[in-house]
């Protein structure tokens, strides 16, 4: 019995304590909460600060536009400078053709005089029997010397090989087409 009335005893030392706050009443007195007491707060600016201000970037330089490349023109050809004969040289297949000079060449046909002009920058025009103008890429002479002009838009005509290319024998101031 002796141990119930110890733990008795305990559970009501306990209890006390719990009601007197767990630190007897000075602990509780100075616990309690101090009143809030008003303090002045400063005086208020008479203008507002100025936001900060952002440090411009430099503009950056512009950059050059690219040039167009110039269209094929139908401008006039300066006359060709006379070259010296060449010697043909020989090669397995026989003699190397002479290059055609650039300049003008007529064709004579039933449908009336077409003219060819090889230019010297490697571009070509054909002028129709009606007047019509057709400016080409390119000409080059051929192996076996013939002419090769194209593309162009010179389809409907028997010389015209597919895409509008077309080939010429030139000879002195006169050309042929060599027809397909």
């Amino acid at each position: 019995m002796n141990r119930q009335i110890r733990a008795g005893l305990l559970a009501l030392c306990l209890c006390a304590a719990v009601l007197a706050g767990c630190g007897g009443g000075k602990a509780a007195q100075t616990m309690a909460p101090a009143e809030a007491t008003a303090s002045p707060t400063a005086e208020p600016t008479a203008a507002p600060t100025a936001e900060p201000t952002a440090t411009p970037e430099p503009t950056p330089e512009p950059t050059a536009a690219p040039t167009a490349t110039p269209e094929p023109t139908s401008e006039p050809t300066p006359e060709p400078t006379a070259t010296p004969e060449p010697t043909p040289e020989l090669t397995p297949e026989g003699p190397t053709p002479t290059p055609v000079a650039a300049g003008s060449y007529t064709y004579k046909s039933a449908k009336g005089t077409w003219k060819l002009q090889l230019r010297a920058d490697g571009l070509f025009t054909l002028t129709d029997p009606d007047g019509g103008v057709h400016t080409g890429e390119s000409w080059i002479t051929d192996t076996d010397g013939t002419v090769l002009c194209g593309p162009t838009d010179i389809y409907f005509e028997d010389f015209a090989f597919s895409g509008g290319c077309s080939r010429w024998t030139v000879s002195g101031k006169n050309c042929s087409p060599v027809m397909p």
